[in-house]
Parts: C-alpha cells; structure tokens; sequence
C-alpha cells in the first residue's frame, strides 16, 4: 500500500483585525423626545388653562385669565389674539421649533429665561417712566389705611400691589373664586405666592377687608351676605367691603364649602 502522503500547509498568518469603531448613537433623539414632551404638556395645560379660568373652574387658570384677557368673565377671543396671543404664539411657535434641536432643553430653559427677563424689565420701565398708572391703586391703599382698614384679601392682580404700594402697612392677601357644590362663589386663599401663616386663622377678632371688582362681587355675592360685609367705598369698578372679624370670613367660606 501506498502510504498516503499528506501534504504541510503552511499555517495562515492572523492578520490583525482592525478594529471596529463603535457606533454613535443620535445623542439627540431622547433630548428631542423630552422637549417633545415638555412642549405637548405645556400646551395641553396653558391654554385649556386660560378657558377654565374663565369660568372659575381652575384658581391657575385665573390668574392666566385675569393676565390675558383682563376681564376673564367678558372677554371677546378676537381681541385677545390680536393683542395678547400673537406674543403666546410666537412663544409657543419656539418650544416647537426647539423640538428639532438638539441643545433643546437648554434653549427652552433660555427661552422662558429670556421671556420673564425682558417681560420683567419692561413692566418695571414702563412703571416709571409713568407712575400715575398707580394712582387709582394709592387712593384705594390711602382709603384703607385711613379706615384702619390694614389686612385683607384680594384676587391676585389687586392683592401684591396693595401691599407694596403701602409698603407693608396694609397687607392684602391673595385669594382664588371657586365654586361650591351649589354654585355658590367662595373665596379661598390662595395656593401660590402667599405665606403659610396667611392660609390660617392668625387674627381671628381683626376687622379684615376684601377689595372685589364689580364681576367679582357678583360671583360672591352669597358670601358678602352671609359673612355681613358692608360696602365702605365703591370706584373706578372696585369695591372695597368690610368684614367684622377674620373669624367670620373663614368661618363662613368653611361653612359654604361643606355639604
């Protein structure tokens, strides 16, 4: 037999491999989903927000609605676009377009940064370069404090300012309009910007006042009677009414707000 002749390969050379390079990953597709989510959140909230404040449903939404409408019971849609909701728009128009960005969390967080920056700065120009603007404000402040009249409550835009006005000698509390289980108007204080100790009964046997305008008064209307508020001085749409005592004013808006 034959011996079977095997043949010597030469053994392959292992070449390095080279190396593969990792590969990137759109480090931009969660940032976008998140401005993404953000954005659809804000707009889902922000502008329903505004028609239920209109209605009183929501006590934020009021306070969007006492900003862009003024008058949040009366207020006609075309007018409000034409002079406050352009401005929105475009706000809105760019937390859209930050959307397609990478950086954009962070030109959302400039953005809004920006906003209240330039919103702030021209409020308080335009204040001083016009300061009667705030004379209706000081007469009222004027009134109260000369009636010693020096804590009570205020819907928001009425609120802060009589107390900065006075500088702290009279003290307005802000306060919300709900509605209770019979569709009665009650005030309530309100949640966002005010002291803890404002929310609790601190003076009970105090004379407090409550600065209402004409609309406002309506929706409480129920509640003036009950808590015995009087009329002490009534201009310019406001109406500044007195309460005997801050006991009766929580009493009474707990007494309505119970089943």
């Amino acid at each position: 037999m034959r011996a079977a002749q095997t043949t010597l390969r030469r053994p392959a050379l292992l070449l390095p491999r080279r190396a593969e390079r990792p590969r990137r990953e759109c480090a931009g597709t969660a940032h976008s989903g998140a401005v993404w989510l953000f954005g659809t959140m804000f707009l889902a909230g922000y502008l329903p927000g505004i028609w239920l404040g209109r209605g009183g449903v929501s006590a934020l939404g009021q306070q969007l609605a006492a900003y862009y409408t003024k008058s949040p019971e009366n207020a006609a849609f075309a007018a409000i676009f034409g002079t406050e909701f352009s401005v929105s728009f475009l706000q809105l128009t760019a937390v859209f377009l930050c959307g397609f960005c990478v950086l954009g969390v962070g030109l959302l967080a400039l953005l809004f940064a920006g906003v209240v920056l330039t919103a702030s700065a021209m409020q308080i120009t335009s204040t001083m370069k016009h300061p009667e603007i705030t004379d209706v404000q000081r007469e009222r402040a004027a009134f109260l404090q000369e009636s010693g009249l020096t804590f009570g409550y205020a819907t928001f835009w009425n609120a802060n300012v009589i107390t900065e006005l006075t500088n702290g000698e009279v003290e307005a509390v802000g306060i919300t309009i709900a509605q209770n289980e019979k569709g009665q108007g009650v005030p309530r204080v309100s949640e966002w910007l005010e002291a803890q100790e404002n929310r609790r009964m601190e003076r009970p046997d105090e004379r407090v006042f409550m600065l209402l305008t004409e609309a406002e008064s309506e929706r409480l209307d129920d509640f003036l009677k009950k808590s015995g508020a009087q009329a002490r001085c009534a201009r310019d749409g406001m109406t500044a009414y007195e309460i005997e005592s801050q006991r009766i004013f929580f009493e009474t808006a707990q007494a309505m707000d119970t089943p």
